[in-house]
Protein backbone atom coordinates (compact mmCIF):
# COMPACT_ATOMS: atom_id res chain seq x y z
CA UNK A 1 0.00 0.00 0.00
CA UNK A 2 1.27 3.52 -1.07
CA UNK A 3 1.68 6.22 1.51
CA UNK A 4 2.27 9.55 1.49
CA UNK A 5 2.86 12.00 4.18
CA UNK A 6 -0.63 13.08 6.82
CA UNK A 7 0.48 16.96 7.41
CA UNK A 8 -1.69 18.57 10.50
CA UNK A 9 0.60 21.02 11.17
CA UNK A 10 1.95 24.10 8.93
CA UNK A 11 3.58 27.15 10.29
CA UNK A 12 2.46 28.86 7.11
CA UNK A 13 -1.06 27.81 7.74
CA UNK A 14 -3.73 30.56 9.83
CA UNK A 15 -4.28 31.25 13.49
CA UNK A 16 -7.68 32.85 13.78
CA UNK A 17 -9.03 34.71 17.16
CA UNK A 18 -12.48 37.33 16.97
CA UNK A 19 -11.08 38.51 20.58
CA UNK A 20 -7.46 39.14 19.24
CA UNK A 21 -5.13 40.90 16.74
CA UNK A 22 -8.49 42.57 15.52
CA UNK A 23 -9.74 39.66 14.11
CA UNK A 24 -7.06 39.39 12.23
CA UNK A 25 -5.57 36.17 11.18
CA UNK A 26 -2.02 35.42 12.09
CA UNK A 27 0.59 33.63 10.77
CA UNK A 28 1.10 30.57 12.76
CA UNK A 29 4.92 30.66 12.77
CA UNK A 30 4.36 34.39 13.61
CA UNK A 31 2.43 33.54 16.95
CA UNK A 32 4.96 30.67 17.37
CA UNK A 33 8.06 32.85 17.41
CA UNK A 34 6.65 35.63 19.47
CA UNK A 35 5.21 32.58 22.24
CA UNK A 36 8.46 31.21 22.68
CA UNK A 37 10.23 34.55 22.53
CA UNK A 38 8.10 36.17 25.10
CA UNK A 39 8.22 33.24 27.42
CA UNK A 40 11.98 32.91 26.92
CA UNK A 41 12.17 36.52 28.39
CA UNK A 42 10.31 36.23 31.49
CA UNK A 43 11.81 33.06 32.44
CA UNK A 44 15.22 35.08 32.29
CA UNK A 45 14.03 38.26 34.27
CA UNK A 46 13.13 35.68 36.43
CA UNK A 47 16.53 33.95 36.43
CA UNK A 48 18.29 37.02 36.73
CA UNK A 49 16.54 38.08 39.61
CA UNK A 50 17.08 34.81 41.21
CA UNK A 51 12.93 34.25 41.68
CA UNK A 52 13.20 30.86 40.65
CA UNK A 53 12.28 28.51 43.77
CA UNK A 54 15.65 25.99 43.46
CA UNK A 55 18.67 27.75 43.31
CA UNK A 56 21.24 27.33 40.50
CA UNK A 57 24.87 27.16 40.04
CA UNK A 58 26.04 30.44 38.44
CA UNK A 59 27.38 27.65 35.72
CA UNK A 60 23.89 26.96 35.46
CA UNK A 61 22.43 29.68 35.62
CA UNK A 62 24.34 31.00 32.47
CA UNK A 63 24.14 27.59 30.39
CA UNK A 64 19.95 27.97 31.27
CA UNK A 65 20.26 31.75 30.16
CA UNK A 66 22.09 31.03 27.05
CA UNK A 67 19.60 28.29 26.49
CA UNK A 68 16.54 30.76 26.41
CA UNK A 69 18.63 33.07 24.28
CA UNK A 70 18.60 30.44 21.76
CA UNK A 71 15.40 29.18 22.39
CA UNK A 72 13.43 33.19 22.25
CA UNK A 73 16.07 34.16 20.11
CA UNK A 74 16.68 37.14 22.62
CA UNK A 75 18.83 40.08 22.00
CA UNK A 76 22.18 40.11 24.30
CA UNK A 77 20.01 42.06 26.68
CA UNK A 78 17.78 39.03 27.07
CA UNK A 79 14.79 41.00 25.46
CA UNK A 80 12.47 40.14 23.00
CA UNK A 81 12.29 41.94 20.27
CA UNK A 82 10.84 40.46 17.38
CA UNK A 83 12.40 37.33 15.12
CA UNK A 84 13.22 36.41 12.04
CA UNK A 85 11.96 33.21 12.60
CA UNK A 86 8.85 34.87 11.56
CA UNK A 87 10.14 36.25 8.36
CA UNK A 88 10.92 39.31 7.28
CA UNK A 89 9.05 43.11 6.92
CA UNK A 90 11.11 43.52 3.48
CA UNK A 91 12.64 40.98 1.04
CA UNK A 92 14.75 39.49 3.27
CA UNK A 93 16.91 37.35 0.46
CA UNK A 94 18.14 39.88 -2.72
CA UNK A 95 18.93 42.12 0.64
CA UNK A 96 19.56 42.69 4.30
CA UNK A 97 16.12 41.43 6.05
CA UNK A 98 14.77 43.07 8.80
CA UNK A 99 12.65 41.09 11.46
CA UNK A 100 8.75 41.10 11.95
CA UNK A 101 8.09 43.65 15.02
CA UNK A 102 6.45 41.47 17.58
CA UNK A 103 2.37 41.29 18.35
CA UNK A 104 1.88 42.89 22.09
CA UNK A 105 1.89 39.99 24.21
CA UNK A 106 -1.87 41.10 25.10
CA UNK A 107 -3.23 40.26 22.13
CA UNK A 108 -2.09 36.82 22.38
CA UNK A 109 -3.41 36.24 25.62
CA UNK A 110 -6.39 37.38 24.78
CA UNK A 111 -7.14 35.06 22.30
CA UNK A 112 -7.25 30.94 22.58
CA UNK A 113 -4.48 30.06 20.79
CA UNK A 114 -2.16 29.03 23.76
CA UNK A 115 -5.10 26.86 25.37
CA UNK A 116 -3.99 24.21 22.72
CA UNK A 117 -4.38 25.05 19.08
CA UNK A 118 -0.31 25.85 19.19
CA UNK A 119 0.54 22.87 21.33
CA UNK A 120 -1.58 20.21 18.83
CA UNK A 121 1.09 19.00 17.26
CA UNK A 122 3.25 18.43 19.99
CA UNK A 123 0.50 16.17 21.21
CA UNK A 124 1.76 12.20 20.84
CA UNK A 125 -1.00 10.97 18.41
CA UNK A 126 -0.67 14.18 16.06
CA UNK A 127 3.20 15.32 16.12
CA UNK A 128 4.79 14.80 12.80
CA UNK A 129 6.11 13.16 10.96
CA UNK A 130 3.22 10.82 9.85
CA UNK A 131 2.16 9.07 7.13
CA UNK A 132 -1.08 7.95 5.38
CA UNK A 133 -2.51 5.63 2.39
CA UNK A 134 -2.49 7.48 -1.28
CA UNK A 135 -6.08 7.85 -2.36
CA UNK A 136 -8.02 7.18 1.21
CA UNK A 137 -7.92 5.51 4.53
CA UNK A 138 -10.70 3.25 3.18
CA UNK A 139 -7.73 1.80 1.42
CA UNK A 140 -6.48 -0.03 4.39
CA UNK A 141 -9.79 -1.75 4.35
CA UNK A 142 -9.00 -2.92 0.57
CA UNK A 143 -6.04 -4.22 1.94
CA UNK A 144 -7.43 -6.07 4.50
CA UNK A 145 -9.73 -7.83 1.84
CA UNK A 146 -6.69 -8.35 -0.54
CA UNK A 147 -5.39 -10.46 2.01
CA UNK A 148 -8.26 -12.23 2.95
CA UNK A 149 -8.65 -13.29 -0.92
CA UNK A 150 -11.69 -13.82 -2.79
CA UNK A 151 -13.11 -17.32 -1.21
CA UNK A 152 -14.05 -15.23 1.90
CA UNK A 153 -17.75 -14.88 2.91
CA UNK A 154 -18.46 -11.22 3.50
CA UNK A 155 -21.94 -10.13 4.65
CA UNK A 156 -22.05 -6.44 4.12
CA UNK A 157 -25.54 -4.46 4.81
CA UNK A 158 -26.63 -7.35 7.80
CA UNK A 159 -27.25 -5.36 11.04
CA UNK A 160 -26.58 -7.36 13.69
CA UNK A 161 -30.20 -8.34 16.39
CA UNK A 162 -28.69 -10.64 18.69
CA UNK A 163 -25.72 -12.56 20.06
CA UNK A 164 -25.99 -15.75 22.44
CA UNK A 165 -22.71 -16.01 24.00
CA UNK A 166 -21.97 -19.74 25.10
CA UNK A 167 -19.03 -21.58 26.46
CA UNK A 168 -17.98 -23.23 23.65
CA UNK A 169 -19.78 -21.05 20.46
CA UNK A 170 -21.87 -17.84 19.85
CA UNK A 171 -24.76 -17.05 17.76
CA UNK A 172 -25.00 -13.97 16.07
CA UNK A 173 -28.67 -12.95 14.61
CA UNK A 174 -28.94 -10.27 11.98
CA UNK A 175 -31.03 -9.01 9.16
CA UNK A 176 -30.93 -10.69 6.01
CA UNK A 177 -29.90 -8.26 3.45
CA UNK A 178 -32.39 -9.62 0.78
CA UNK A 179 -34.85 -8.53 3.06
CA UNK A 180 -35.86 -12.30 4.03
CA UNK A 181 -36.44 -11.66 7.74
CA UNK A 182 -33.43 -12.88 10.10
CA UNK A 183 -30.26 -15.61 9.80
CA UNK A 184 -27.97 -16.89 12.41
CA UNK A 185 -24.21 -17.44 12.23
CA UNK A 186 -22.50 -20.28 14.48
CA UNK A 187 -19.12 -19.57 15.27
CA UNK A 188 -16.44 -20.70 17.65
CA UNK A 189 -15.51 -16.63 18.17
CA UNK A 190 -17.15 -13.37 17.62
CA UNK A 191 -15.07 -10.43 17.58
CA UNK A 192 -17.32 -7.09 17.52
CA UNK A 193 -16.26 -4.05 16.02
CA UNK A 194 -19.34 -1.72 16.97
CA UNK A 195 -19.91 1.00 18.99
CA UNK A 196 -20.12 -0.53 22.37
CA UNK A 197 -23.28 1.72 23.64
CA UNK A 198 -25.34 0.04 20.50
CA UNK A 199 -24.51 -3.58 21.45
CA UNK A 200 -25.56 -2.75 25.16
CA UNK A 201 -29.08 -1.90 23.87
CA UNK A 202 -29.53 -5.61 21.12
CA UNK A 203 -30.67 -8.71 22.64
CA UNK A 204 -27.95 -10.43 24.10
CA UNK A 205 -26.76 -12.65 27.38
CA UNK A 206 -23.70 -10.75 28.44
CA UNK A 207 -23.30 -10.19 32.33
CA UNK A 208 -24.51 -7.07 33.95
CA UNK A 209 -20.80 -6.24 34.68
CA UNK A 210 -19.89 -6.45 30.84
CA UNK A 211 -23.60 -4.90 30.19
CA UNK A 212 -22.68 -1.53 32.44
CA UNK A 213 -18.99 -1.34 30.68
CA UNK A 214 -20.46 -1.09 27.12
CA UNK A 215 -23.11 1.64 28.57
CA UNK A 216 -20.06 3.54 29.63
CA UNK A 217 -18.82 4.66 26.11
CA UNK A 218 -19.65 7.77 25.17
CA UNK A 219 -19.97 8.66 21.39
CA UNK A 220 -18.19 11.79 20.00
CA UNK A 221 -20.01 14.59 18.50
CA UNK A 222 -17.77 15.19 15.42
CA UNK A 223 -18.62 16.49 12.62
CA UNK A 224 -17.05 17.48 9.09
CA UNK A 225 -17.67 19.62 5.76
CA UNK A 226 -15.54 18.89 2.68
CA UNK A 227 -14.92 21.58 -0.28
CA UNK A 228 -13.64 21.24 -3.81
CA UNK A 229 -12.36 24.55 -5.09
CA UNK A 230 -11.99 26.00 -8.57
CA UNK A 231 -8.43 26.37 -8.02
CA UNK A 232 -5.57 25.55 -5.21
CA UNK A 233 -5.88 29.14 -3.77
CA UNK A 234 -4.06 27.70 -0.14
CA UNK A 235 -1.18 27.57 -2.58
CA UNK A 236 -0.74 29.99 -4.79
CA UNK A 237 -2.23 32.68 -2.67
CA UNK A 238 -1.22 31.71 0.84
CA UNK A 239 1.65 29.24 0.24
CA UNK A 240 0.24 27.16 2.11
CA UNK A 241 1.00 23.25 1.60
CA UNK A 242 -1.04 20.38 3.80
CA UNK A 243 -1.35 21.41 7.51
CA UNK A 244 -4.16 22.90 9.37
CA UNK A 245 -5.41 26.97 9.71
CA UNK A 246 -7.60 27.00 13.15
CA UNK A 247 -10.49 29.53 14.23
CA UNK A 248 -12.27 30.11 17.16
CA UNK A 249 -15.21 30.13 15.47
CA UNK A 250 -17.68 26.76 15.06
CA UNK A 251 -16.12 25.18 12.26
CA UNK A 252 -12.67 24.77 14.64
CA UNK A 253 -10.42 24.09 11.32
CA UNK A 254 -9.78 24.69 7.70
CA UNK A 255 -7.26 21.81 6.67
CA UNK A 256 -5.72 22.09 3.66
CA UNK A 257 -4.60 18.65 1.27
CA UNK A 258 -0.87 17.46 1.31
CA UNK A 259 -1.54 15.52 -1.70
CA UNK A 260 -1.80 16.93 -5.33
CA UNK A 261 0.31 20.06 -4.77
CA UNK A 262 0.33 22.29 -7.78
CA UNK A 263 -2.57 20.64 -9.43
CA UNK A 264 -5.45 23.09 -11.18
CA UNK A 265 -8.35 22.30 -8.31
CA UNK A 266 -8.52 20.44 -4.74
CA UNK A 267 -10.29 19.56 -1.78
CA UNK A 268 -10.29 20.68 1.68
CA UNK A 269 -11.58 20.30 5.13
CA UNK A 270 -14.15 23.06 5.26
CA UNK A 271 -15.09 22.22 9.12
CA UNK A 272 -13.77 19.80 11.16
CA UNK A 273 -15.52 20.29 14.53
CA UNK A 274 -15.30 17.80 17.16
CA UNK A 275 -16.09 17.08 21.02
CA UNK A 276 -16.33 14.05 23.20
CA UNK A 277 -19.50 13.39 25.01
CA UNK A 278 -20.73 16.62 26.85
CA UNK A 279 -17.01 17.80 26.57
CA UNK A 280 -16.42 21.14 24.67
CA UNK A 281 -17.63 21.12 21.21
CA UNK A 282 -20.26 18.55 21.53
CA UNK A 283 -22.98 21.22 21.43
CA UNK A 284 -21.54 22.38 18.41
CA UNK A 285 -21.58 19.18 16.38
CA UNK A 286 -25.23 18.65 17.49
CA UNK A 287 -26.05 21.95 16.18
CA UNK A 288 -24.75 21.79 13.11
CA UNK A 289 -26.11 18.17 12.70
CA UNK A 290 -29.55 19.84 13.04
CA UNK A 291 -28.88 22.07 10.24
CA UNK A 292 -30.16 21.29 6.49
CA UNK A 293 -26.91 20.24 4.29
CA UNK A 294 -27.77 23.76 2.72
CA UNK A 295 -27.07 25.94 6.03
CA UNK A 296 -24.60 23.56 7.12
CA UNK A 297 -22.71 24.71 3.53
CA UNK A 298 -23.15 28.25 3.44
CA UNK A 299 -22.27 28.45 7.60
CA UNK A 300 -18.95 27.06 6.50
CA UNK A 301 -18.40 29.29 3.77
CA UNK A 302 -18.95 32.36 5.96
CA UNK A 303 -16.71 31.22 8.53
CA UNK A 304 -14.21 30.62 6.13
CA UNK A 305 -14.19 34.28 4.43
CA UNK A 306 -12.71 35.55 7.53
CA UNK A 307 -9.17 33.54 7.24
CA UNK A 308 -9.95 33.18 3.17
CA UNK A 309 -11.88 36.39 1.67
CA UNK A 310 -13.10 35.63 -1.81
CA UNK A 311 -13.60 31.64 -0.45
CA UNK A 312 -17.26 31.59 -0.89
CA UNK A 313 -16.49 32.24 -5.00
CA UNK A 314 -13.72 29.75 -4.66
CA UNK A 315 -15.79 26.69 -3.56
CA UNK A 316 -17.45 24.60 -6.18
CA UNK A 317 -19.35 21.78 -4.47
CA UNK A 318 -19.68 20.80 -0.79
CA UNK A 319 -20.31 17.38 1.54
CA UNK A 320 -21.10 17.41 4.80
CA UNK A 321 -20.89 14.40 7.70
CA UNK A 322 -21.93 14.18 11.20
CA UNK A 323 -21.39 10.82 12.27
CA UNK A 324 -24.32 11.06 15.31
CA UNK A 325 -26.86 10.79 12.40
CA UNK A 326 -24.62 7.84 10.55
CA UNK A 327 -26.85 4.76 10.70
CA UNK A 328 -25.41 1.95 13.55
CA UNK A 329 -22.55 4.17 14.41
CA UNK A 330 -24.56 7.36 15.75
CA UNK A 331 -21.45 9.24 16.50
CA UNK A 332 -17.84 8.09 16.24
CA UNK A 333 -14.66 8.07 18.47
CA UNK A 334 -16.28 6.68 21.20
CA UNK A 335 -14.55 6.53 24.57
CA UNK A 336 -14.92 6.65 28.57
CA UNK A 337 -14.71 8.88 30.93
CA UNK A 338 -11.56 8.98 33.06
CA UNK A 339 -13.51 7.36 36.00
CA UNK A 340 -15.44 4.87 34.16
CA UNK A 341 -12.29 4.06 32.41
CA UNK A 342 -10.69 3.14 35.66
CA UNK A 343 -14.23 1.33 36.20
CA UNK A 344 -14.88 -0.83 33.32
CA UNK A 345 -12.30 -0.69 30.65
CA UNK A 346 -10.73 -3.56 32.20
CA UNK A 347 -13.65 -5.31 32.12
CA UNK A 348 -13.85 -5.62 28.33
CA UNK A 349 -10.20 -5.13 27.49
CA UNK A 350 -10.64 -9.33 28.30
CA UNK A 351 -13.10 -11.44 26.98
CA UNK A 352 -16.33 -12.29 27.76
CA UNK A 353 -16.40 -16.29 26.86
CA UNK A 354 -16.45 -16.30 23.25
CA UNK A 355 -17.16 -12.52 22.81
CA UNK A 356 -14.32 -10.06 22.13
CA UNK A 357 -14.66 -6.23 21.64
CA UNK A 358 -12.70 -4.43 19.73
CA UNK A 359 -12.21 -1.34 17.79
CA UNK A 360 -10.72 2.02 18.34
CA UNK A 361 -12.95 2.21 21.41
CA UNK A 362 -11.18 -0.49 22.76
CA UNK A 363 -7.58 1.24 22.65
CA UNK A 364 -6.19 4.62 24.15
CA UNK A 365 -6.31 5.99 20.82
CA UNK A 366 -9.85 6.41 19.97
CA UNK A 367 -10.90 8.10 16.10
CA UNK A 368 -7.86 6.53 14.61
CA UNK A 369 -7.63 3.40 12.52
CA UNK A 370 -4.44 2.70 14.25
CA UNK A 371 -6.43 2.21 17.74
CA UNK A 372 -8.49 -0.11 16.08
CA UNK A 373 -6.18 -2.14 14.26
CA UNK A 374 -4.14 -2.86 17.46
CA UNK A 375 -7.29 -3.73 19.51
CA UNK A 376 -8.05 -6.45 16.80
CA UNK A 377 -4.52 -7.97 16.66
CA UNK A 378 -4.88 -8.23 20.61
CA UNK A 379 -8.17 -10.46 20.20
CA UNK A 380 -6.58 -12.19 17.65
CA UNK A 381 -3.12 -13.13 19.19
CA UNK A 382 -5.88 -14.33 22.71
CA UNK A 383 -8.06 -16.48 19.99
CA UNK A 384 -4.44 -18.31 18.47
CA UNK A 385 -3.36 -18.62 22.43
CA UNK A 386 -6.54 -19.95 23.65
CA UNK A 387 -6.71 -22.60 20.45
CA UNK A 388 -2.69 -23.73 20.93
CA UNK A 389 -4.23 -24.25 24.59
CA UNK A 390 -7.16 -26.58 23.54
CA UNK A 391 -5.30 -28.54 21.04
Amino acid sequence: MELQPYINDNRNAFLHSSTAYGGTPQRAQDVLTDQRGYIAELLAKAINKKALDEPMSEEDTQRMLGMLRSFGDLDKDLAYKGSTRAGFIDDGILGVGHAKPPQPLAEMLKSDFWQFKTSFPYLWDQSPSMMQPVDGMDNVVKGFLRGIGKNATIIRNAPVTGIVNGDTEVRVRYKDPAGKGEREIVADYCINGAPGFLMAGIDQNFSPAYVDALKAFKPGSLFKIGFQAKRRFWETDYQIYGGISWTDQDILQIWYPPHAINHSKGILVGAYIFGLGAGPGADIGDKWSRMTPAERIAGAIAAGEKLHPGYGSLVEKGISVGWNKVPHMLGCSFEMDEDDRKKHFAVLQVPEKRHYMVGDQMSYLPGWQEGAIRAMCRAVEDIHQRTIAAA
